[in-house]
């Protein structure tokens, strides 16, 4: 599996990466413009679409701040123009993103919805940040997945990783952060199925103005995917058939997708669904049929 170290430009796939910008997040309690997902974006797509706090995003309110791009917010989301020069750049001339915006005014307690159609995948992730001093530290934000409906309040969410590094020095000056695991300073792997619904991450910035984030094809999965996971309203996740395949030989689970061959276990499972203990260590799974 491939490692870049900057996405610009991708060495392994020549693949464009998917992009994110921070202006866009979910408006109208978990609604999403198609366009966004649609790649090269060139911005625009949510201008004048206000969002709901609690289930679009979640911030204090900031005197003084105009209302731009996004309007009707309440609390308002400050933002501000990122257009002089190349900052609304992404990767190559050609692809400048205009109107272009970063969310400003960070602190712990924040974050934003972003629901796309993202292609099936396995993706390294950045986010493109800046400060005013290059403090260790100096850009800090949390990136979780919501797993229940982002249309309704009481979101249950799962931590993907830390966007840190040092200050970039200069509020006009972005730097991109890796994400990485939690718990190690391994870079994390977001893993999309190959499933027609769309999936939301939650940017939660703390330090620094985050103006967009960046998808890098590092590896494929199948289209066809014959199992699928979900999560009931008591928490638990079930893992279901889906689509054809006939019954399973076995049901497998891995720790971590991280190693170089992935270790995949037996469970000794034979019929779905199979609803995964509370307990389980494992947190990616696969059926042999």
């Amino acid at each position: 599996m491939a490692d870049p170290s900057d996405p610009w430009p991708d060495p392994w796939t020549g693949l464009t990466p998917f992009l994110i910008e921070a202006e866009d997040f979910n408006h109208s309690s978990g609604q999403h413009e198609a366009r966004a997902s649609q790649i090269p974006y060139y911005g625009g797509a949510y201008a004048g679409l206000s969002a709901v706090a609690g289930r679009d995003y979640l911030r204090e309110p900031v005197e003084g701040v105009p209302d731009l791009y996004r309007t009707g917010d309440l609390p308002n989301v400050p933002l501000w123009a990122r257009d002089e020069g190349a900052q609304g750049r992404r990767g190559s001339e050609t692809w400048t993103v205009s109107p272009n915006y970063s969310l400003g005014w960070s602190a712990s307690g924040q974050w934003f919805n972003y629901t796309r159609r993202i292609p099936p995948g396995l993706y390294h992730i950045w986010a493109s940040m800046a400060s005013g001093d290059d403090r260790e530290g100096g850009l800090q934000a949390r990136l979780e997945q919501v797993l229940t409906d982002p249309r309704l309040p009481n979101q249950v969410v799962e931590t993907l990783g830390m966007f840190e590094a040092a200050g970039s020095g200069g509020w006009h000056t972005n730097r991109l952060v890796r994400l990485r695991r939690p718990e190690s300073s391994e870079p994390r792997i977001l893993m999309v199925p190959g499933s027609p619904s769309p999936i939301t991450l939650r940017f939660a910035p703390m330090r620094g103005d985050a103006d967009y984030l960046v998808l890098n094809l590092v590896g494929f999965v199948d289209d066809f995917f014959r199992i699928r996971a979900s999560r009931t309203p008591t928490g638990a996740v079930v893992i279901e058939p889906w689509g054809p395949g006939g019954p399973i030989q076995t049901l497998e689970g891995t720790r971590d997708l991280q190693g170089e061959p992935t270790v995949w276990e037996d469970l000794a499972v034979r019929e779905l669904p199979y609803v995964v203990p509370m307990d389980s260590p494992y947190r990616y799974f696969r059926a042999r049929f």
